[in-house]
């Protein structure tokens, strides 16, 4: 007999229920809505006797409901419109929730343009089943309501509220026209932290794939770019009615999914709507099923933190997403049973759709089997036999018994809730805990009361409860104050006892952004400390789906600690099972590789080494200068011709500063030395490899030259790179535009629900996708502070972007209290000096491969700029070197304007604050980047700004005692640098130098 045939499950990603009779209350229009096949309440019984009757290859197993009031109601706005919003989602709710059987969500609708659109959200995420939302954008087919509001990218109403959606955790289903492909991804690009579903493949026509083909794949291709978007595809009998044998239609679709990936790609039915058009669910998926057949199985997945497939495949499927999130435990399970062999017996395995079948060949050996498993987790079973054959004559039966065994879906650091009669049946828990262990039995645990209970397989499968947030939604915290607050239960500090405790944490993410900071209970006491990393669960931007009134009027802690984040540990390598240790690489032990002296003691260290013969030499220098020459540095491998090969089997490793002996010539002196630009003594000397002097510098033989868009009479430069090595040329004054000054970018990064959902990050650290984001956030904060007209506080105009943009300030702006007349007055400062032929280098932090907010700035200036402007010498610069960059000089160069009653910096000026247009040297620049303020006539700042060693103090002047100076500096605490020898700032130092 062969084998049954193994259906798909499929989960439909988009259909409607409505009630368009005239006493309905359902929130829908009669007058814009149709009744599928006569039938005004199409509710769930309705689809679900169209979309299970699917045939031989699938079984429905739910979906995800959409709303449709979004082109309802024309004209009608306000209060009574969003009444008919939450009216139908609560229409979907009770007819799909809460069902045995199938598993639905829902995406009900909001007017995001109206005023009471926040109100209007909060209810429908505390409603079950919401996971995001759907308002219509398109006007094409012809919706009335649509055509009166206009196109609603364009409306900065409508951008504010889509910017809720993110602190509500709810994805946005989109439904345009392809001109407005490019307009959406443009403003999509600002709210990375919101899933966006396209809907019905942009809703194309047949005309916008042939004739406007190149408007529709441009604005597609933007889109797949973007990595929060997901693509459904359906309605495309929108396109053509016959569109299966439209070879335009076939082709368009697997292009729009090689754009956006299996992974990314939705099929669904669409119904009644597509129904009407002679598209029922069980010929649509047959069609859908011709078109997955090129891509692999694998590459279809259920996506956890959607409401919706990506997709169906033929793989045996759980029943609800639930059951998904538990494979940490059959994971355990699977690795238990090898562990100890319960698998001996074993005589087939088969996936089946609820799980896996396993067979026994034995009665004995499947009981044996449900008890080893009842061991080791939470689980329930059920038992039932089937007649195979039986004898008449001798009244024999056979029978298949068969075992249903059913596993708990709750893992260990899972955060659990219990139903107010569970808790209250529990011991009057809280709603919300964290689970501890799951074993064969689960481990409870409340961080706030440090309360535990032990829950046994009978008591759960009574009253069972589930998971609300698994461990892929922790967030990292660090530890910044911790007070233990009653004694620890269990194995002292041990990762198993419980300490209660109050611990002061900070968001990881938020460092350099805010600092924001807040006091939890938990109960790590024992295992946290002050520096450490901890994981839990962020309840402020983790949305559960529940109300107050079903947490029982409890409010729950804001941040569940749930462990202690563990540094990752290095696999270390094991020694050739051959070549064993202490051995040579060849094997052959004639030779063993033993150091002379220790590296912290010696400055060399001594490697004998065996030589076969002098062909193993000339291997390692042909090798060197083929290494030399991919990087290449020709020069370097030239010089390796003028060194003799040494012959004493042996060689000799020295440490850095020995180096300068042997430093072949295409290095020596090429870089200037950071301490001399600085004006700071350099501890090398002589002997330092670098430039000391204008004199000194040799050119460099790989020049990187400055990219194009930094280039001009307004240039831009890296502000690290500039105050120690990277000179500005001649005629050029250096400007500070970083976020310590009037000039920088006032909004620090971007604010994410999910940390995954962050544009991946480069090989250096910098993610281009976030500074593209900042970089038209500081487009729309330069416009707000240029705009002749605005009424609007500087403030509140970027604490407006910020929110509609889900972005945090930065800290060192708002330090800075600025007023918009600031900002313009250092704007009209430079645009001044530009107009007369000053050449400028803008200094910020970005490299030249991301987008840098200093780019605008530059943009602003240039047109001010003089298209025949020449780069004339300054008047205070200092000497000029081999590249055509000035020098630091103290004895010719404007001195640094730091100035106060008692102290002074001598140092030269290096770059200009914008906002008092003075300038300032490197090491004050580095010390203000920490403060954000200039002195000012105060004589405690000062001496604790030159105490870390950033201002040179001057004997004698502005009416200083040297006496009181001598008695001041021996009370002073000793330089431990000085100690070990190594103090770069030599007789400069404010520490003692006393022995």
């Amino acid at each position: 007999m062969e084998p049954a045939k193994t259906k798909i499950s499929f989960i439909d990603a988009h259909f409607h229920v409505w009630d368009v009779r005239s006493e309905t209350q359902s929130g829908h229009d009669p007058a814009v809505l149709f009744a599928p096949d006569g039938t005004e309440l199409f509710d769930r019984k309705a689809y679900e006797n169209s979309a299970c009757s699917l045939g031989d290859d699938f079984e429905h197993e739910g979906g995800v409901f959409l709303e449709a009031v979004s082109v309802c109601h024309p004209g009608l706005t306000g209060p009574s419109y969003s009444q008919h919003c939450l009216s139908e989602a609560a229409f979907a709710a009770a007819e799909l929730l809460n069902l045995p059987s199938r598993t639905y969500g829902l995406v009900p609708t909001c007017a995001l343009e109206q005023p009471d659109a926040e109100e209007v959200l909060t209810k429908l995420s505390k409603m079950p089943g919401t996971r995001g939302v759907r308002q219509i954008l398109n006007s094409r087919p012809d919706w009335p309501r649509n055509t009166a509001l206009g196109d609603l990218l364009d409306n900065p109403t409508w951008r504010d509220g889509f910017g809720l959606l993110q602190k509500f955790n709810l994805s946005f289903d989109l439904q345009l026209n392809p001109h407005q492909f490019h307009k959406a991804a443009v403003f999509l690009s600002s709210h990375p932290g919101v899933p966006v579903i396209i809907n019905h493949l942009g809703s194309p026509q047949m005309q916008d794939l042939t004739d406007n083909a190149d408007q529709y794949w441009e604005g597609m291709t933007e889109l797949a770019h973007l990595p929060n978007t997901y693509m459904k595809i359906s309605m495309l009998c929108y396109a053509d009615l016959n569109w299966d044998s439209n070879r335009t239609v076939i082709d368009a679709i697997h292009r729009v999914v090689r754009l956006f990936g299996p992974e990314r790609c939705l099929f669904a039915t669409n119904a009644p709507v597509d129904a009407k058009d002679g598209w029922p669910p069980k010929r649509l998926l047959a069609a859908f099923l011709e078109i997955a057949k090129e891509y692999p199985e694998d590459s279809i997945k259920l996506d956890n933190d959607q409401s919706s497939v990506l997709g169906c495949r033929r793989v045996p499927r759980v029943r609800n997403w639930a059951e998904l999130r538990h494979r940490r435990t059959l994971m355990m399970l699977e690795q238990l049973i090898l562990k100890h062999k319960a698998h001996t017996k074993l005589i087939q395995l088969t996936p089946c759709k609820e799980g896996l079948d396993f067979f026994f060949n034995k009665e004995r050996d499947a009981q044996d089997f449900v008890s080893f498993l009842k061991n080791w987790a939470v689980v329930r079973h059920h038992e039932s036999k089937h007649l195979v054959s039986h004898n008449a004559q001798n009244t024999t039966y056979r029978f298949k018994r068969t075992t249903c065994v059913e596993v708990c879906p709750i893992c260990r650091d899972d955060l659990v809730f219990l139903p107010r009669k569970t808790a209250q049946a529990l011991g009057g828990l809280p709603p919300l805990l964290l689970c501890t262990k799951a074993s064969s039995q689960l481990s409870l645990l409340d961080p706030a009361s440090c309360r535990s209970l032990d829950v046994v397989a009978a008591e759960y499968w009574r009253k069972p409860f589930h998971s609300v947030a698994i461990p892929s939604k922790l967030t990292e915290f660090i530890v910044l104050d911790i007070e233990e607050s009653g004694q620890a239960h269990g194995r002292g500090g041990s990762a198993a006892s419980i300490q209660p405790c109050e611990v002061e944490i900070a968001r990881v993410a938020d460092f350099g952004h805010n600092d924001e900071r807040l006091t939890v209970r938990s109960h790590l006491g024992a295992i946290l400390h002050v520096g450490d990393y901890a994981l839990g669960y962020d309840l402020r931007s983790l949305h559960l789906g529940m109300d107050e009134d079903e947490l029982g009027g409890v409010p729950p802690l804001e941040v569940y600690l749930v462990k202690k984040k563990r540094p990752e540990r290095t696999k270390k390598k094991k020694p050739h099972p051959k070549r064993g240790k202490g051995r040579t690489c060849g094997g052959c032990g004639r030779g063993k590789l033993t150091a002379r002296h220790t590296l912290h003691r010696a400055k060399f260290v001594k490697l004998e080494l065996v030589s076969q013969s002098r062909l193993q030499e000339a291997a390692m220098k042909v090798a060197a200068e083929a290494l030399l020459t991919q990087l290449g540095a020709k020069e370097i491998s030239k010089c390796l011709h003028s060194l003799e090969p040494r012959h004493d089997n042996s060689l000799t490793i020295r440490k850095s500063s020995d180096l300068s002996h042997d430093m072949t010539e295409g290095l020596y002196k090429t870089r200037r030395c950071k301490a001399i630009v600085a004006e700071a003594p350099c501890r090398l000397g002589e002997e330092c490899t670098f430039a000391h002097s204008a004199a000194e510098l040799r050119r460099f033989p790989w020049p990187e030259p400055l990219a194009e868009h930094w280039q001009g009479q307004v240039s831009i430069g890296v502000v690290e790179h500039a105050m120690f090595w990277d000179l500005p040329p001649s005629g050029t004054r250096d400007v500070v535009c970083n976020r310590a000054t009037c000039l920088g970018n006032p909004f620090g990064t971007c604010c994410y629900a999910d940390p995954s959902q962050r544009p991946p990050e480069d090989a250096a650290g910098w993610c281009a996708g976030e500074h593209e984001v900042l970089v038209a956030a500081f487009e729309e904060y330069l416009q707000a502070v240029l705009s002749q007209d605005a009424t609007v506080d500087l403030k509140e105009e970027v604490l407006r972007i910020a929110e509609r943009r889900s972005l945090l300030l930065s800290d060192a702006w708002e330090k800075q209290q600025l007023k918009r007349e600031d900002v313009r007055a250092a704007l009209d400062a430079l645009a001044s000096e530009v107009s007369r032929g000053t050449f400028f280098r803008l200094l910020c932090h970005c490299r030249p491969y991301v987008r840098c907010h200093a780019e605008l700035i530059k943009r602003y200036l240039d047109q001010f700029a003089k298209p025949d402007a020449v780069a004339t010498p300054l008047p205070t610069e200092g000497p000029i070197d081999i590249e055509g960059r000035v020098w630091p000089s103290s004895s010719t160069a404007e001195r640094c304007s730091i100035r106060t009653n008692s102290w002074r910096c001598t140092r030269a000026g290096r770059a200009l604050d914008p906002g008092s247009m003075k300038t300032y040297c490197a090491q004050c620049w580095s010390y203000h980047s920490v403060v954000y303020y200039w002195p000012e006539g105060d004589d405690v700042w000062p001496e604790r700004f030159y105490r870390d060693g950033y201002v040179q103090y001057t004997a004698g002047t502005d009416g200083v005692d040297e006496e009181d100076v001598d008695s001041a500096y021996a009370e002073r605490p000793p330089c431990s640098f000085y100690q070990r020898g190594c103090c770069k700032f030599g007789d400069s130092c404010w520490y003692s130098h006393a022995k």
